[in-house]
């Protein structure tokens, strides 16, 4: 587990504060005989501040470039099957 922490442990941040985080996961994505897969979560679990907003942008590098890509996005609550976006080819 990776854990990032962000700005004076000892001051309180009060009203919206916008934090962009960047990284890089190198083998992320499974490959099984019927599809591939990357599953994801992008905020994590647990957070004390509630999260009103957030987004990710996924790039696979052309070694990972899937044959049968199908892409399912969750957004909500922990657990929430609501689905954000659908794509399938």
């Amino acid at each position: 587990m990776l854990e990032i922490r962000i700005g004076d442990a000892k001051r309180y941040v009060d009203g919206t504060r916008t934090y962009l985080i960047t990284y890089r996961v190198d083998n992320a994505v499974l490959f099984f005989n019927d599809h591939d897969e990357l599953y994801w979560n992008v905020t994590g679990n647990y957070w004390k501040a509630p999260i009103e907003e957030a987004s990710a942008e996924v790039a696979l590098t052309v070694k990972d470039k899937s044959k049968n890509l199908w892409v399912t996005g969750y957004t909500g609550s922990y657990g929430s099957k609501d689905l954000s976006v659908v794509m399938r080819p």
